[in-house]
């Protein structure tokens, strides 16, 4: 399966030396192997996101962009302030590329902290907002409990894809999590 389109573009970005070494190396490998995809197309960077988000320009980053951001969820992240930094970054990437749909995946370790993020975003005023969750029904020692993805801008129709989606792997037997997506909208 393609996961891009012939007109489009990846952008990855990974701060580890060593990390960002193996995804180039992967890239590469599956350029070799024959793999569906050309990566071409794809462009790596040992660099911070936050960073290179926060000052991207048009030239950059066009039209119908998918902005996935997977920021850093750890104690130490936490007490860096992720969430403004999150915020920051979306913001102005909003402010360059308006057809943009940016998906902020995030960790659902404690509600409080889903309710803050959740908060923050809709004070940035973007509109409705689209969550998909999943959550594990048998949670095992310290694990997260589940995670979600926040959409800006979704794509039309990309609700009623999840409520199927949502449908099939609500029959699957033993799967020991429960999906759900539902809207948040800023007030007035």
């Amino acid at each position: 399966e393609h996961v891009l389109r012939s007109q489009d573009r990846a952008l990855l970005f990974e701060s580890s030396p060593d990390v960002c070494a193996r995804l180039q190396t992967n890239l590469e490998w599956l350029q070799g192997s024959g793999g569906h995809e050309s990566t071409a197309r794809f462009e790596v960077f040992q660099e911070d996101s936050y960073r290179w988000l926060s000052q991207v320009t048009l030239d950059r980053l066009s039209g119908k962009a998918l902005v996935f951001i997977d920021p850093p969820y750890d104690a130490v992240s936490t007490a860096r302030c992720y969430i403004p930094w999150t915020c920051h970054a979306v913001r102005h990437v909003r402010a360059c590329c308006p057809e943009a749909c940016l998906a902020v995946w995030y960790p659902m370790s404690d509600s409080d902290r889903v309710a803050h993020l959740h908060a923050r975003f809709l004070e940035l005023r973007l509109g409705p907002l689209l969550v998909a969750e999943a959550k594990l029904t048998r949670r095992r020692g310290e694990a997260l409990s589940g995670s979600g993805v926040l959409l800006v801008n979704p794509p039309d129709g990309a609700k009623e894809r999840l409520e199927r989606l949502e449908a099939s792997l609500a029959r699957l037997p033993g799967a020991g999590f429960n999906v759900s997506s539902y809207w948040l909208l800023p007030d007035g």
